[in-house]
């Protein structure tokens, strides 16, 4: 009797009708469609590429000075619009006061600022602001020595330091700014006098 192998493990025959192979390799004129295809889509793919030294260079070095100068230009005379805004009735009510006692000037050094750079850095933002009106002294102790560098806000409408829009819900409780040491620090105190100018001439208005 003849032994049939299992259709499952029998060795399949090399294959030689040319139906059973992919056609890029039996025809020729396939694998010239192929390539013709590969170039057209590598095309394609450096339009956008040839498009970008074009697209830089419609503006040139000195235009594009200029158009940086027009957007700085914009940036000051908005800057200038708020200057204008800060009524300095208002203003010259507010009082920034720094904290220079023992504790504050030793946690300054500790966080490596300067002895008077919070003071310069408040007295520098309501100048910039055109809010000279608004006075900056130092103080002795502010009683928060345990978040020192502290900052402080007098209004000559209330009695001892106020709180104020923009500060932490324990800030609001001491009424007093804690561990203001950097810009951003600065920037967040000034501004939150800035507001509370702001609204008080609105007040006023109406």
């Amino acid at each position: 009797m003849t032994q049939q192998s299992h259709p499952v493990y029998s060795h399949p025959t090399t294959p030689t009708d040319s139906s059973i192979i992919p056609p890029s390799v039996s025809h020729p004129e396939s694998q010239t469609r192929l390539c013709v295809s590969i170039f057209n889509m590598r095309i394609l793919l450096l339009i956008p590429l040839l498009l970008v030294p074009l697209y830089s260079s419609a503006f040139t070095p000195s235009q594009q000075i200029g158009r940086a100068q027009q957007k700085l230009g914009m940036f000051w005379d908005k800057k200038e619009e708020a200057k204008k805004d800060l009524d300095p009735t208002i203003a010259a009510q507010f009082k920034i006061v720094t904290c220079a006692a023992t504790a504050c000037d030793k946690k300054k050094k500790v966080f490596g600022v300067d002895e008077y750079a919070i003071f310069g850095g408040l007295y520098e933002r309501k100048e910039a602001a055109g809010a000279p009106a608004v006075t900056v002294e130092e103080s002795s102790c502010l009683g928060c020595c345990k978040n020192a560098p502290c900052v402080a806000i007098v209004h000559e409408d209330f009695v001892g330091y106020v709180g104020l829009e923009g500060m932490t819900p324990n800030e609001f409780n001491d009424s007093v700014f804690h561990k203001v040491v950097t810009e951003d620090d600065m920037d967040r105190v000034w501004s939150s006098v800035e507001n509370a100018i702001e609204v008080m001439a609105e007040e006023e208005e109406e």
